[in-house]
């Protein structure tokens, strides 16, 4: 008795569950928990694909903005990776396995003193490093394969 009583309650239990999670509610429509999405006409901040950069808005009344030159911008990029690339040559950590402009090491010093060097010809007076304090008895595992 007890058997007959239970398999039809479990039936009605299991049926009800099934039933219950296939009505899932529906996506809410609107604000997003209580804040309303973001929209508008603002052109996006990156544009991938095949076309080419926004140009650049230049103030009026500023003649130009060499700044903004594509031969300098691809100059100071070109001298930056070369201190990388310079790294990875000197074989600054280990047989060449990291390479880089790395924190603590000279790459790292001789781009740092650049970038200062470039922010003072620029006519900024107050430039300051701040050294990094590594430990001489500090180790890096490096695996040799």
């Amino acid at each position: 008795m007890r058997i007959a009583i239970h398999i039809p309650v479990a039936l009605v239990l299991t049926l009800g569950l099934g039933h219950a999670q296939a009505q899932t509610p529906a996506a809410p429509k609107g604000p997003w928990f209580g804040l309303t999405l973001p929209g508008g006409t603002r052109a996006p901040a990156v544009l991938v694909g095949t076309r080419p950069p926004r140009p650049v808005a230049v103030p009026p009344g500023d003649a130009s903005a060499p700044e903004f030159d594509a031969a300098a911008i691809t100059a100071d990029v070109q001298t930056i990776v070369q201190f990388a690339v310079d790294s990875r040559a000197r074989k600054e950590v280990g047989n060449g396995q990291m390479w880089g402009r790395i924190s603590g090491f000279p790459s790292s010093d001789t781009t740092v003193a650049w970038a200062a060097d470039q922010f003072r010809q620029a006519g900024i007076t107050d430039v300051r490093l701040q050294p990094i304090a590594q430990d001489a008895r500090a180790s890096l595992w490096l695996p040799l394969t």
